[in-house]
């Protein structure tokens, strides 16, 4: 359960008591995500709008800044149909889960680096979602996101979560226990 090729993402992160209990990715390759039921049709109306607008003015041969007018939307167009998937595939790349004793470790690779660490004791709530072959999404904050047409990659209202981890619940039940001796611990504490 334990990958040690990314749990040496962390080394440098753990405290001395700290030890990695899991560690992961989300789920690698091309994806699709509950919100392109909506996405695709909207990139594929606003892009091929985009694009047959730029081209009409092109053959028209129309003012060159009228045209140069069109190249941003042209350019979000194709971000929508095709860019989005390939950095959406990127980012998943580039993205490393651990649970540790003491807290949940997610770091966004890439040119700028950020990692994000949340002690087990602070999590107000955690949310399970079952996805197919053992995958799961867990979210610690109250709401997991909700459908729209919002990033596939920028969640700002569910907070930080483990996404399409493999061994779901196995990972959450681990969770659950790290959780538990962590405010068991906070209480011998204090």
């Amino acid at each position: 359960m334990l990958n040690s090729d990314i749990a040496g993402q962390f080394r440098f992160e753990l405290d001395p008591a700290e030890r990695i209990l899991w560690a992961g990715q989300p789920r690698q390759g091309w994806m699709l995500h509950p919100q392109d039921i909506f996405m695709i049709p909207f990139s594929l109306l606003w892009g091929g709008f985009a694009i047959f607008w730029f081209a009409s003015v092109l053959f028209i041969g129309e003012n060159i800044f009228f045209a140069l007018f069109g190249v941003p939307f042209v350019l979000v167009g194709l971000y929508l149909i095709f860019g989005r998937f390939l950095y959406d595939r990127w980012a998943r790349k580039n993205t490393f889960y651990a649970l540790t004793n003491q807290r949940i470790l997610i770091r966004n690779g890439g040119r700028v680096a950020s990692l994000t660490s949340i002690h087990l004791t602070a999590i107000p709530e955690i949310t399970f979602q079952e996805h197919r072959e053992g995958r799961a999404s867990i979210f610690f904050s109250a709401v997991p996101p909700q459908m729209g047409f919002s990033s596939a990659r920028v969640r700002p209202q569910a907070g930080p979560f483990f996404d399409q981890i493999e061994n779901g619940q196995q990972v959450y039940q681990t969770l659950r226990r790290a959780q538990q001796d962590a405010l068991r611990d906070a209480g011998k504490a204090g």
